[in-house]
């Protein structure tokens, strides 16, 4: 499966992806959404067996996020879709590793085509994510994307959104 948009390519995740940039990444705190680091080892091989194990499960949707110029693909995140359940509800975790990309619209430009691979080929109706309270420019992100806060909790938001 690919998925393509005006400057992305998302493709189901590779866990030959997982290379020292990509520690790096997790490392950096940004895997609320994606990786519990309570009970994670970030190591490139626990990092490559939990995709693996994640490839498998049936109601879950892992991409990897790549961005292509005229010659090339460079790997610059993943988002996630967690799981996608029988009440038509799926739970979204996304990371934009590459920092020279964050700000740059990527959630924005690839969210419309998941969002319609999601309604018409698993029937999702409703996204929910959950989000740190100090993370101001993803809340915003977020919002200008039709999610809305429904849940507060001590350090965290949780948003959904309905597609």
């Amino acid at each position: 499966m690919k998925i393509y948009t005006k400057r992305f390519i998302l493709k189901i995740i590779n866990p030959n992806l997982v290379n020292k940039n990509y520690l790096e990444w997790l490392e950096e705190g940004l895997e609320t959404n994606l990786y519990n680091k309570n009970n994670f080892n970030n190591t490139q091989s626990t990092v490559r067996k939990y995709i693996k194990r994640k490839l498998i499960t049936k109601n879950i949707l892992f991409l990897s996020i790549h961005f292509k110029d005229k010659n090339s693909e460079t790997h610059i995140g993943n988002i996630k879709f967690e799981p996608i359940n029988i009440n038509k509800i799926s739970t979204l975790g996304v990371l934009i590793g590459e920092k020279k990309w964050r700000g740059k619209g990527v959630f924005s430009e690839i969210l419309s085509k998941l969002e319609l691979l999601l309604k018409c080929n698993y029937g999702v109706r409703k996204i929910n994510l959950g989000v740190e309270k100090n993370n101001f420019h993803a809340i915003h992100v977020y919002k200008k994307n039709g999610f809305k806060i429904i849940k507060t909790f001590y350090k965290s938001y949780q948003m959904s959104k309905y597609i």
